[in-house]
């Protein structure tokens, strides 16, 4: 149940220090689809994070190197970017398993959470959306131009995939196609 409860709320940390008790739950009451994107969100997210720092202290190293008269060494970097490189490929294999790219734009929004997260704020163009539907309210969701992916949940959810290669995922009972 903690590990859910942390995935429900986006944060890995809430499992050894939760602000709350978490509710029980087990994975049927999620599902495995939602387990994957959640992993997956925090993923992309710890890779961002990962690389802002690592460019924060090469600049910062930079910075001092300039200012001594003999530079810095620079062996740790070498490991730092492997372990960078591994996180990458991970997320590669991911997004290849969901139909994008390396280097497409994710916009990834939590409708429980309100959390909306965006993998590069830079590039002003239209991204695949990744959707996860509020389990407090129905709904009518469509999927946009590019291939999304969206996450119903307990409610009674209407989800139109709209003219991408979209995944939906969700509880199915009740589906006609």
């Amino acid at each position: 149940s903690q590990y859910l409860h942390a995935l429900m709320q986006l944060n890995p940390v809430v499992v050894l220090n939760p602000d709350s008790p978490p509710q029980e739950c087990t994975i049927a009451d999620v599902g495995e689809d939602w387990i994957r994107i959640r992993c997956w969100i925090i993923q992309e997210m710890k890779y961002a994070k990962s690389v802002e720092l690592f460019n924060y202290i090469q600049d910062q190293v930079n910075a001092l190197n300039a200012l001594l008269p003999t530079p810095l060494p620079v062996n740790n970097n070498l490991s730092i970017s492997k372990l960078l490189n591994q996180q990458k490929e991970l997320i590669e294999i991911i997004r290849s398993a969901y139909g994008f790219g390396k280097d497409d734009v994710i916009c990834f929004r939590d409708q429980n959470t309100g959390i909306s997260w965006v993998t590069d704020n830079n590039i002003n163009k239209p991204g695949h959306v990744v959707l996860m539907l509020s389990d407090k309210a129905s709904g009518t969701y469509s999927g946009g131009d590019m291939a999304d992916v969206i996450v119903g949940d307990k409610c009674d959810d209407v989800i139109n995939g709209g003219d991408g290669n979209d995944i939906l995922c969700g509880n199915f009972e009740n589906v006609h196609f």
